[in-house]
Parts: C-alpha cells; structure tokens; sequence
C-alpha cells in the first residue's frame, strides 16, 4: 500500500480519520431496538407479496443484522487502515476525500467520483489494483495504466460539509473537485464517475 501523499503541510490541507461519537452509535442501536415494523402487505385476497412493499419478513434478518451482527467499531478501522482521507477546504466547502498516489512514474491523475447514495468507499475494492495494476505476460505491450486516485465525498454527503441549495448543483461541484484537483498539483488528470 503506498503511504498518504497529499500535500498535508499545504495551508488547509488535513488528513482525516472517520470517528462516529459512541454517542450516535448508542442512539443508533436504540432507535432499531424501539423499531417496530409494519404489518406484512397482503393483496385483496389476503396473500403476502413483495410486489405490493417490503415485507416484514424481510426486514427483520436486516434490523437483527444492525443490532447484532455488524461491528461499526471494527469498519472504522478497516476504513482508516484501508484509505489514506483527508479533508481540504476548497472555495469555502471542506471536502472529504481519499488520495493514494501510484508509486509508477508515469501514473495518470484519476478524479473517482461516487454516485447516489454511494460514498467514497466505493473505490476501496479497486483502488490498489488502479494504483498498481498487475500486468500480465503478453507479447511486446505495455502494462496497464496506473492512476494517482482521488475519491472526493461529494458535498453534503459522509464527511464532506453541505452547501447551500443554490451551490448544489453538478456544475458547482464539479468546479470544486476542479479546484482539489489542481490543489494536489493535478492540472491535467481523467474522470470517472457514475449517475447525477
């Protein structure tokens, strides 16, 4: 895994780890506790039928997996351990985002940005195969490209802050990931992203 390179020591520039209060998560807990779901949908005739909602029975398993299955604790860390993030303020918005830098020197600059209602955490399963992709033997081509990947949270969503509903809007946020983008010395650099 390569180590952290933005440019931390830049004014406005701070790594950033995800802490959530035990506080929230205790709320969390109590709120599915207190959960109490709806009767299951059933047709004139009487039948249960997804087609008509969710049912309750498929519910339940999801609310018993929240309560007592699944470790926030333990995805934090596997979060922090696993993405390099930081926060940057960028035309008066603090941005949340991740930023691993390929070790290959002729790594291309990549601009990954998440759709609706993913997060940032969408790159994590790929995110050391586009840093340092695996070239397989092949007859006098090149390896595959490497990328430097930065996954901004778009604003209002994670760790990134909200804006206004006049500064929400695709052509604003693009400008923002612009303006990170040339902030982390990437005047030129490819964009991937999905949805709206």
């Amino acid at each position: 895994m390569s180590t952290p390179q933005s440019p931390v020591d830049a004014v406005g520039i701070n790594p950033y780890r995800i802490h959530v209060s035990q506080r929230y998560l205790d709320l969390t807990r109590q709120k599915l506790e207190l959960t109490r779901l709806p009767r299951e949908p059933r047709s004139a005739h009487g039948v249960i039928s997804s087609d008509l909602g969710v049912t309750k029975s498929m519910l339940e398993p999801l609310v018993d997996h929240w309560l007592e299955d699944y470790n926030w604790r333990e995805q934090e860390t596997k979060f922090n351990d696993g993405l390099p993030q930081f926060r940057a303020a960028v035309g008066g918005t603090r941005l949340h985002y991740t930023h691993r830098t390929s070790p290959a020197g002729n790594a291309i600059p990549l601009l990954f940005v998440h759709g609706w209602p993913d997060s940032f955490l969408t790159v994590a399963p790929m995110i050391d195969a586009l840093c340092e992709p695996v070239a397989s033997p092949s007859r006098n081509q090149p390896g595959p490209p490497s990328f430097h990947v930065v996954a901004p949270t778009i604003p209002g969503f994670g760790f990134s802050d909200n804006v206004t509903e006049e500064g929400n809007n695709f052509y604003a946020t693009a400008e923002m990931f612009d303006g990170l983008m040339k902030r982390l010395g990437y005047m030129q650099y490819m964009v991937h992203g999905s949805g709206w």
